[in-house]
């Protein structure tokens, strides 16, 4: 893949318009949408320019031996970053290591060399931002592997700073329905998992009239973050690949609200069990008696949506009051043409 740099100047050193910069992007292989890839433009271009700003900085610091947070001063600054306007550390203290500008996808924030006196800030009392660095400092403004930005090789916090910002990346609209709900695809999407599950969003939107996000892939914590959004909970997906339906049920249960597993955590969660085959009428009891068990004990679950093929059902946990009557609930799965 290209540095950077060859990315965003050609051969004399120029600035690469964005068409031409979009046109080479391309080329690399990555996949990427309109907005996406101007955000990544500009907040590319800022973060090269506030590199090469800190070099020249550098080389007169002993005439202004400290620098100035300014934003852009208008209605658009985010609100956390006003909260740095205007404060005035020394060129060398610790601060600029972890705030110097870009903190966000098209951040307009600069740093001026002054020799004002030092404003008293309490750090650990500023906002928290998404890009927590020095872009100079660091030497990288993207990782090899990817296109987001990797501010400080090697520090895990940073790393999770990254991997935090994916998830206030934008989505793009992927899929609506006859009922005007709708499919929405983060840019972060994980690409392996990601025609199923735009597949199984769209049976979701087309069979229980109700919208679903697909969340970009994070790496927050151990595990991945979940993948679906409901609007208010968090949910994630299994595929059936054995022939035991129960089986599949139990493992996809314990792999998802487990220990340490993805929903165990959530104060709310779903799960999206999918199953392509056609189920018989001899599994259903089965089927219907470890999902009691399953879905009984995991108490943070408060739906399951079972998909066979293109039809969908969604049992709350509401359901979960006789077993006769949950197992009446599961049976209309069952596609009645396969009878």
């Amino acid at each position: 893949m290209e540095s950077i740099n060859q990315l965003l100047y050609d051969s004399q050193g120029k600035l690469r318009p964005f068409n031409e910069f979009a046109q080479l992007a391309k080329k690399t292989g990555h996949q990427f949408n309109k907005n996406y890839l101007q955000s990544e433009y500009q907040t590319a271009r800022t973060a090269a320019q506030m590199a090469q700003k800190w070099v020249k900085m550098e080389e007169t610091k002993d005439l202004f031996p400290n620098l100035k947070f300014r934003t852009a001063g208008d209605s658009k600054v985010r609100d956390e970053h006003a909260k740095f306007n205007d404060i005035i550390k020394p060129f060398d203290d610790p601060f600029w290591k972890r705030n110097y500008p870009p903190l966000d996808w098209r951040c307009r924030c600069d740093v001026v060399q002054t020799a004002e006196d030092v404003t008293t800030h309490d750090e650990k009392r500023l906002p928290k931002v998404n890009f927590k660095g020095n872009v100079a400092l660091d030497g990288e403004i993207f990782t090899k592997k990817g296109t987001f930005f990797k501010l400080a090789a090697g520090d895990q916090n940073v790393v999770r700073n990254i991997e935090l910002a994916k998830l206030n990346a934008p989505y793009e609209m992927g899929y609506t329905g006859k009922n005007n709900k709708n499919v929405q695809i983060n840019i972060f999407a994980d690409p392996i998992d990601l025609d199923n599950n735009i597949d199984a969003s769209i049976t979701i939107v087309d069979n229980l009239n109700k919208s679903m996000w697909i969340r970009p892939h994070a790496n927050v914590n151990k595990y991945k973050n979940p993948e679906f959004w409901d609007g208010k909970m968090k949910g994630d997906m299994t595929i059936m690949t054995t022939q035991d339906i129960s089986n599949y049920i139990g493992n996809s249960f314990d792999s998802k609200f487990g220990k340490n597993k993805q929903l165990r955590n959530e104060e709310e969660a779903f799960i999206v069990l999918k199953i392509d085959r056609t189920i018989k009428v001899s599994e259903i009891n089965p089927m219907a008696r470890q999902l009691w068990a399953k879905f009984r004990k995991a108490q943070n679950c408060q739906y399951v949506i079972l998909i066979n093929k293109k039809k969908a059902i969604q049992i709350d946990r509401e359901s979960l009051t006789t077993f006769e009557a949950f197992e009446n609930e599961l049976m209309s799965i069952k596609d009645k043409r396969t009878e």
